[in-house]
């Protein structure tokens, strides 16, 4: 009964602009109901993918482009905005409903965002140690990159290697009541 209601009002569905009736439809797509058909979008169908694999990471589909980007270890809400403007592609999409060029394109812009006119202050590895460029890593590269400059900041014994070496704060913390060590030492009462 539902489904055939469904399929009667596929009109009222593909034209709505509503944000509510637009999540309405994005679930009714995921559940199976409504195949083929684009949120927001007249023309061709396009399929809904609800895992999408990008820079070696699966990402959810039904979250809009730069969000979608953002669980990326490297990529952030702003570079995510970014990097679908550089593609050319619609921010407000979801990154399931997306094609295949539209991937390639923002796996270009996200392995060389300088190139696509993205500036550099919002790179994450500017002025690297061991190059001096201007970088953006992302996965594992950017979790071995940093645990390699923690290890060199400990191998020249700078302030910051120091408290990471005795696992104290690093950053100018106060540590008199918070981040000690070992169980928690009761007071004792005085015996009478």
């Amino acid at each position: 009964m539902l489904k055939e209601n469904i399929e009667k009002s596929e009109n009222f569905w593909k034209h709505s602009e509503s944000a509510l009736l637009g999540g309405v439809y994005l679930i009714l797509i995921t559940c199976g109901f409504l195949r083929g058909f684009r949120v927001g979008v007249s023309g061709p169908a396009s399929e809904f993918r609800p895992i999408v694999r990008f820079l070696g990471t699966d990402l959810d589909g039904s979250l809009k482009v730069p969000y979608a980007l953002a669980a990326v270890k490297g990529i952030g809400v702003m570079l995510g905005y970014a990097i679908a403007r550089a593609a050319g592609v619609d921010t407000e999409k979801r990154l399931g409903f997306l094609s295949e060029e539209e991937l390639r394109k923002l796996e270009e812009v996200a392995r060389d965002p300088l190139g696509h006119g993205i500036p550099a202050w919002m790179l994450n590895r500017r002025r690297d140690p061991a190059t001096g460029k201007d970088l953006q890593l992302y996965g594992s590269d950017l979790v071995y990159a940093i645990r390699e400059d923690i290890q060199r900041e400990m191998r020249i014994k700078s302030w910051r290697g120091v408290r990471h070496s005795l696992g104290l704060k690093v950053r100018g913390q106060r540590t008199r009541t918070t981040g000690r060590f070992g169980t928690a030492v009761g007071v004792s009462r005085r015996r009478q």
